[in-house]
């Protein structure tokens, strides 16, 4: 499960690591939507927490703790607990190889 876990948390990253400055700016970031936007990404930089609004309402959080989703997560394949370490380790070598790890099929010990 935790393997789905970081694939999400990377690509919610990546794409927050492509922000303009402007929504990364701040305590936490302001909200910059557009007429006709139904997704927003804020950053809470007192908190530490990354939240994800759909439709105005709050649908993920994550901060250091772990992966907060207010409804269902679907998935395709399997999930493994690989545990803390090896999330650690994927994360300190980056998200890219992490995803690849993932993506490949399955856990890549080394």
């Amino acid at each position: 499960m935790r393997q789905r876990y970081l694939l999400l948390i990377a690509t919610i990253l990546a794409f927050h690591l492509h922000l303009p400055a402007s929504a990364q700016q701040g305590k936490t970031s302001p909200p910059n939507m557009r007429s006709g936007d139904k997704t927003q990404i804020l950053t809470d930089q007192e908190k530490g927490t990354v939240t994800i609004i759909i439709d105005g309402q709050s649908a993920v959080m994550i901060d250091k703790t772990g992966l907060y989703v207010v409804n269902e997560i679907m998935y395709g394949r399997s999930l493994t607990d690989t545990g803390p370490d090896w999330v650690k380790a994927r994360i300190e070598k980056g998200a890219d190889d992490a995803s690849k790890d993932l993506v490949e099929g399955g856990v890549n010990e080394e």
